[in-house]
């Protein structure tokens, strides 16, 4: 399986029966709960436009993905609580529905991120790039966000209370930021 999922190439099509049994073997991969396969599964569903509708439990809980690119992913729904995404470049990448509870994304480039009710309480999101995102009805209860760049992230319904913004860059977008 494992082998299999290494030989696929980027223009490699599938038909949809060998999307489902695609699907199926990246699933068992994330399973194995070891970094080298979920980093392997996440490439071959991006590559191959695979989308994961079911929920992984804890597996990814406190995973160390620092540093990496996972720009337009889509971990809508995981639990990625705890995760250290220091560094991490997730432009466009969709984390609506996701829990992000205690996550470390200090520095993360989420520009244009899909943050809609994610849970982000307690995150450290200090110095990120949140340029251009949604945050719609997401809960940054008593998150961090001090030094981070938020021009033109909206923040509809978003729960704000005990959030640090102490010298966050920020326009007048919406009424939000007159709060501060």
């Amino acid at each position: 399986m494992l082998e299999q999922t290494k030989m696929l190439r980027n223009e490699d099509t599938l038909d949809s029966k060998g999307r489902a049994k695609l699907r199926k073997d990246l699933i068992l991969l994330i399973k194995t709960k070891e970094r080298k396969n979920i980093l392997l599964a996440l490439k071959v569903a991006k590559t191959q436009g695979i989308f994961f509708n079911i929920k992984f439990g804890k597996i990814f809980v406190g995973m160390d993905f620092s540093g990496m690119d996972f720009s337009g992913y889509k971990f809508t729904g995981f639990n990625l609580e705890n995760v250290n995404f220091k560094n991490a470049k997730l432009r466009n990448t969709s984390l609506s529905n996701t829990n992000l509870r205690g996550a470390n994304l200090q520095g993360a480039d989420l520009i244009g991120a899909n943050l809609m009710h994610a849970d982000m309480m307690g995150a450290n999101l200090r110095n990120s790039f949140m340029t251009n995102a949604t945050a719609w009805w997401a809960n940054l209860t008593n998150a961090d966000l001090r030094g981070a760049n938020l021009y033109g992230i909206e923040f509809r319904g978003t729960k704000l209370k005990g959030a640090d913004f102490e010298g966050a860059e920020y326009n007048y977008k919406n009424d939000i930021y007159r709060k501060f």
